[in-house]
């Protein structure tokens, strides 16, 4: 396939109400080469998911008042978007389904992981067909194409954590993705969702739709992945959390890799997994601001002297809580550098993790957070200027 078609992703936050729609929608717009956009379920919507799968479990009435609250929120971003008479039957058919399956949950003592997946699967389905149908209203000079990502990212049966199988996904894309080549088509799926091989529904893992659009990427030979998010790109620290963070422009496979593994929240752990196979450039963009320059991750090497940038994620050790410090870069291993020695000095309690060639991680008592990620950052930027 050709060398030059893109695919861009866009999070929930990208898409939480009718006026972010647009927004995201103005980029698809003026997107060059864009062949397919993936998009993950509106803001917060996965979370009320999980309520309403609890609920069918502790309060039956409760649980259809609240999907009919869960839909309603759609049809009104679709009224918002005038486009409710485009998707108003297929989104109570899929409400159907899962009130459907309410039965069934309800029967057992906790929440059976296949049966979270199928309601799940319900928010991406959802905010997928609001767009597909506010791009053919405002893109009247293309073919709006919307596909079922089960029909295309074959999965094993690990639910709700489930691994992408690549070859049969190409080979499924192939057979779905059939006018890539013709321009005035553009391709509108999920992410989030699969169908394992015994065809049941499956998700690859919370916050999972940076994965599924790589894989996508990746199956039909795209160059680029845009992930749309509500921040710059990949920062030094999560800016969430951090004050004064620097954007890093460019990155390598690894070290956002590891960044991600060992914490930081703006791409999901195996995005690059199949980028890196695909030879693919994954742009970490701010789709309230496009404008900005944003991240660039592919093969080559970030310019940095020592660390590129730092993570972190709770840890319990012996029934107590620690936060633990990653910090990754380069020749770590064999330098002077000793990130939890500055703590140390301050007197925070600090001890020594894990230390190879690329990453350094050390573990502080969890109650001093703040203060830990405020000097470590500090450090951090020190070390960059």
């Amino acid at each position: 396939m050709t060398s030059k078609m893109v695919v861009s992703k866009f999070g929930g936050s990208s898409v939480r109400d009718s006026i972010a729609f647009k927004r995201s929608s103005n980029i698809i717009k003026e997107t060059a080469n864009l062949k397919l956009v993936v998009v993950s379920a509106t803001y917060d919507t996965t979370n009320q998911l999980e309520k309403l799968a609890s609920l069918f479990l502790s309060n039956y009435e409760e649980a259809f008042i609240h999907l009919d609250k869960v839909i309603e929120r759609h049809l009104t971003i679709a009224s918002e978007l005038e486009v409710k008479s485009m998707v108003e039957a297929s989104l109570q058919e899929m409400a159907n389904e899962i009130r459907n399956l309410g039965p069934q949950i309800a029967q057992k003592e906790f929440v059976l992981d296949h049966h979270m997946d199928e309601v799940y699967a319900l928010g991406e389905r959802m905010s997928s067909t609001i767009l597909w149908a506010y791009l053919q209203k405002i893109l009247p000079q293309k073919k709006v194409i919307l596909i079922d990502a089960r029909d295309v990212i074959v999965t094993n049966t690990h639910f709700r954590k489930a691994s992408p199988l690549p070859d049969e996904i190409k080979l499924k894309a192939e057979k779905i993705f059939t006018k890539l080549f013709e321009d005035d088509v553009l391709y509108v799926s999920q992410g989030f969702i699969g169908k394992s091989v015994c065809g049941q529904t499956t998700t690859l893992g919370r916050e999972g739709s940076d994965f599924s659009a790589a894989l996508f990427a990746e199956a039909i030979g795209a160059s680029d992945v845009y992930i749309w998010t509500d921040v710059e790109g990949v920062a030094t620290c999560d800016p969430r959390v951090v004050n004064n963070v620097q954007f890093i422009p460019h990155m390598s496979y690894e070290d956002a890799e590891l960044m991600a593994t060992y914490g930081a929240k703006v791409l999901f752990p195996r995005t690059l997994e199949p980028a890196k196979r695909g030879h693919i450039n994954v742009f970490v963009k701010n789709s309230y601001d496009a404008a900005k320059t944003g991240t660039v991750i592919n093969h080559e090497k970030g310019k940095y002297s020592l660390v590129v940038g730092m993570a972190f994620c709770d840890i319990h050790i012996e029934n107590k809580d620690y936060l633990k410090i990653t910090f990754v870069g380069d020749n770590l291993l064999n330098s002077d550098f000793a990130p939890h020695t500055h703590l140390s000095e301050r007197g925070l309690f600090t001890q020594k993790y894990e230390v190879t060639e690329k990453i350094f991680s050390f573990l502080v008592d969890k109650i001093d957070e703040k203060l830990a990620l405020e000097l470590s950052h500090n450090l951090l930027l020190d070390i960059l200027v």
